[in-house]
């Protein structure tokens, strides 16, 4: 009831505002400030994402936020703030808040020269599912820094360095707190008007705070190519190699894993109503779930997007996930000791309809099914979500 009370007073003050042009940033000379309140409704059937007994409950999102945006010539900054308050009308244990707040400087200097400095800053919770005994509040804090050089017309030069702190409330989650530094260069050939060659190395060194047998230094190298945005395809899409090197050596772990890797977004525009993209990434990661494990991550997601009318239009997606651990792991229930493999296969689709410029509402179906070897990650859900967002 009380869910049902603030829809029909959000809906309510919405409709006042439609009557009058009423617009949502507020512009001063090069200043630009953007309110955004966001009002998410969303049935879930699998709260805890288990394979049997499982629970459904409605969860009502509530999420405002404020971002600015400053110009100066070619240069820009950004600063951003939004809070989701989530509720959970039956399991309201699990309530939670998502704080995230994120600042972008970007500087043109004459001469080809560009720097970006930019700082994300996340303070939430990961929700209790399948075998977690508790949620897992944390904050976590990324910075970039990148500076890059365009020369001879062809030729694009940048060098980047990333540090990611991760850290959680509890004690009993701090095995999985780490610090991860990685600095990287890449190199740049436009070969045709709108396509660029790329060449990229990274190197990492990601450190755990209480668990100093997990550390490990990787490296990254790419070969790929980047479209022009000006075109009808755009995006970019790099495969390489990856290694993971541990500090220190422990029998019957793999302590230099390799694999091949890959990232990338195309999205192709048919034409001004339709478009579809492709997102593709597959790296070496560590579950932090399941005491740091090493593992192969793979997804592929393709998005199609079609307006109806100037403001109506629909979505569909499918998306497949696989995880496969390196190492032989321990499951839970039988004791037995095996590698570990999970897929995931996602779809949904969804419509739209954006009232104002400012004013987008959106109904969405989601339904997922994971395959696991280990039973007890194994499971189905679906999805329901109603939204209404009051942005630029």
């Amino acid at each position: 009831m009380k869910t049902i009370v603030i829809v029909c007073l959000l809906i309510g003050a919405l409709s006042i505002l439609l009557v009058g042009p009423v617009r949502a940033d507020i512009r001063y000379q090069n200043f630009t400030l953007l309110p955004e309140l966001g009002l998410q409704e969303m049935f879930r059937s699998n709260v805890f994402l288990t394979q049997s007994d499982k629970k459904s409950d409605y969860v009502t999102t509530v999420t405002p936020g404020m971002s600015l945006k400053y110009l100066f010539g070619q240069s820009s900054f950004d600063l951003g703030y939004k809070v989701g308050f989530v509720n959970f009308a039956k399991y309201s244990a699990n309530n939670y808040q998502d704080h995230r707040a994120n600042a972008l400087l970007h500087l043109v200097a004459p001469g080809g020269l560009e720097f970006t400095l930019g700082d994300n800053f996340t303070r939430s919770t990961i929700e209790r599912v399948q075998l977690m005994t508790h949620q897992m509040p944390f904050h976590d804090n990324f910075l970039t820094a990148a500076a890059a050089y365009s020369f001879a017309d062809r030729w694009k030069i940048e060098a980047k360095y990333n540090r990611e702190d991760l850290a959680f409330d509890e004690f009993r989650d701090r095995s999985v707190e780490y610090s991860n530094n990685l600095v990287g260069a890449s190199l740049y050939y436009r070969f045709l008007p709108r396509m660029s060659g790329l060449v990229e190395y990274d190197y990492a060194v990601k450190d755990f705070v209480s668990d100093r047998l997990a550390d490990h230094k990787d490296q990254f190298a790419y070969l790929g190519v980047a479209f022009d945005p000006a075109g009808k395809l755009r995006g970019n899409f790099k495969v390489g190699y990856g290694w993971k090197e541990f500090d220190t050596n422990v029998p019957g772990r793999d302590n230099s894993p390799r694999n091949w890797i890959m990232a990338g977004q195309l999205v192709n525009d048919f034409d001004a109503r339709t478009s579809l993209t492709l997102d593709a990434l597959r790296a070496l990661a560590d579950d932090t779930q399941v005491a740091n494990a090493s593992y192969v991550n793979t997804s592929v997601t393709l998005t199609l997007q079609h307006f109806f009318t100037g403001k109506i239009g629909a979505t569909a997606a499918i998306s497949y996930r696989e995880r496969d651990y390196i190492d032989n792991l321990t499951e839970p229930v039988t004791g037995a000791s095996k590698k570990r493999s999970d897929e995931i296969w996602t779809g949904g689709a969804g419509v739209f309809y954006n009232i104002q410029k400012w004013l987008q509402a959106r109904l969405e179906y989601q339904y997922s099914d994971a395959k696991s070897n280990f039973d007890q990650y194994s499971y189905t859900d679906q999805r329901i979500i109603f939204k209404l967002i009051l942005s630029l």
